[in-house]
């Protein structure tokens, strides 16, 4: 994956195609999860906490694959 440059003007983040997708899978995730009890409150607040634990492993990942590649040189 490696570190990406922001540039000014260019366009980051998902494109509408896989945000669509991942909105799609995690309203069907919503749904089970609410039909097993929980709130959709604590549902919305775990999804965020798990999907800002997983950035941060993807760029703890990004990190380590940026330093081997330093060391081979």
């Amino acid at each position: 994956m490696g570190i990406q440059t922001i540039i000014a003007g260019e366009p980051t983040g998902p494109t509408a195609e896989t945000r669509f997708k991942v909105e799609a899978a995690m309203f069907k995730l919503i749904d089970v999860l609410t039909r097993h009890g929980l709130s959709r409150e604590e549902i919305a607040l775990a999804l965020a906490d798990a999907a800002d634990d997983y950035v941060m492993m993807l760029a703890g990942n990004a990190a380590k694959e940026d330093a081997g590649g330093l060391r081979q040189h």
